[in-house]
């Protein structure tokens, strides 16, 4: 069963509990109870015996640190390893996949309009991008438990790669390299408020309130008159809101610190997509775009490399097994994905709307906890889903209602009669339209007479 959690992106557990009967955010509370170790704590105190599956800490700075997980922050959480078994009985099994494709089919029941509206293309980039957010946390998870603990040194490679592959798609403008500057530092900041906040809350509380970043975005776009107070958006948002704090359990510490720090985190958040959606809509193209954003996260990543692992992870990779080097290849595949679908999707749907999408990702990890721990999923959760597929739904049928306003307005209106033409009545038969011939002959040969006088 260890082989089988290791591939549900959540929180890293470092004693095992019942997982039928725990939420997989609750899995964190015991490592809450003790000291919390801040992220910048050196690499080298996840590789004794008694913590060598506690990498919370310095997995949450890398996969977080760069490659623009922020997003869905409730992802933070990554399930260690349980030994406790998995049920066997035939009807729970039944149940927990009939859970999945229900789940599975809510969530392209939400992006629906998206392919409606917007096309295959944005359909495909919402869909590359919701898989790579939970992919690129288990591929790196998995490639830290195979003997490869160097998270920093992973983003660093994760953010270089991101850099090349952009570049050879497009080539760079140096103008541009100052202006992205700041989303990148932005970026760093919300996830530094965030970490932070986890030392003064507990993870729950944390990840609902970053779960109300679409709201921040809402907020942000309304003061730069982006956007106007719309009913139907804000009730979107509402739904958003409300149901990705339905999906989230465990323990609610809380303080007002954390609240802050949270906020913060989800306000800088806000800023990042706002800002990126502004630099696109005017001169920058996404490609672009991902270049200059892993440049600039690539040199800040390797600050963190310099002093928190040094040249540990170059002078362990040769001696690395198969299993390690595989997941990272295929971890840095996922994050490159990760990168270039995310600036599509800012360019494609908008900061809010992909900040709504972005959300989605915690029903992907409900399916993933009932389709590899069959965890037993609360009437709150499948309510807090239905609430977060029903607004992100609503946000795009909204646009999309709008869309078909606008192609009916375009389609010309039949042209009126002049009043100075004479159209025979529809039960007027043969002879009205023989005696307008008529008429109109009678005038033309009246003109020369007219002409002469």
């Amino acid at each position: 069963m260890r082989v089988l959690a290791l591939f549900l992106p959540l929180c890293l557990a470092d004693t095992a509990v019942p997982v039928e009967t725990a939420s997989l955010l609750e899995l964190d509370q015991r490592r809450s109870k003790r000291a919390v170790r801040r992220e910048g704590d050196p690499v080298e105190e996840v590789r004794g015996s008694n913590a060598s599956w506690s990498l919370h800490g310095t997995f949450r700075q890398s996969l977080v640190g760069a490659y623009l997980l922020a997003e869905s922050p409730q992802l933070e959480l990554l399930l260690e390893e349980t030994e406790t078994k998995a049920p066997g009985d035939a009807v729970m099994e039944e149940k927990s996949w009939r859970a999945v494709y229900i789940l599975t089919v809510l969530i392209f029941i939400a992006i629906s309009p998206i392919g409606f509206n917007e096309g295959l293309k944005p359909f495909c980039t919402v869909v590359v991008y919701l898989a790579c957010l939970s992919l690129v946390k288990m591929w790196v998870k998995e490639t830290m438990n195979n003997g490869f603990p160097y998270p920093d040194t992973i983003t660093a490679v994760h953010m270089l790669c991101t850099s090349l592959v952009a570049g050879f798609f497009e080539r760079p403008r140096l103008s541009e390299a100052w202006v992205v500057l700041p989303i990148s530092v932005v970026n760093g900041a919300s996830l530094l408020s965030n970490n932070t906040a986890m030392l003064y809350g507990g993870v729950a509380f944390v990840s609902m309130v970053a779960s109300c970043t679409p709201m921040f975005t809402f907020s942000l776009e309304l003061l730069k008159g982006k956007r106007t107070l719309d009913l139907l958006t804000v009730l979107s948002v509402i739904l958003v809101c409300s149901g990705s704090i339905f999906c989230v359990r465990g323990e609610k510490t809380a303080s007002l610190l954390a609240l802050c720090f949270a906020a913060g985190g989800s306000l800088m958040r806000a800023m990042k997509g706002v800002w990126q959606h502004d630099l696109l809509s005017i001169s920058v193209t996404p490609m672009r775009l991902t270049f200059w954003s892993g440049f600039w996260s690539f040199w800040i990543t390797s600050t963190m490399v310099m002093f928190n692992e040094g040249t540990e992870a170059f002078k362990h990779f040769g001696s690395t097994s198969q299993e390690a080097k595989t997941s990272l290849v295929l971890s840095i595949f996922a994050a490159v994905a990760l990168n270039v679908s995310q600036c599509f999707a800012v360019k494609q749907l908008g900061a809010l709307l992909q900040s709504i999408v972005g959300n989605l990702n915690l029903i992907l990890v409900i399916v993933l906890s009932q389709a590899w721990l069959h965890e037993q999923v609360t009437i709150w959760q499948f309510v807090g889903v239905f609430l977060l597929a029903m607004g992100t739904f609503a946000s795009k049928a909204k646009d999309l209602k709008k869309k078909t306003k606008k192609e009916d307005e375009k389609v010309p209106a039949p042209a009126q009669a002049d009043e100075t033409t004479k159209l025979p009545e529809p039960n007027a038969g043969y002879g009205a339209v023989k005696e307008t011939e008529a008429e109109a002959t009678n005038d033309t040969e009246q003109a020369p007479e007219t002409n002469s006088k």
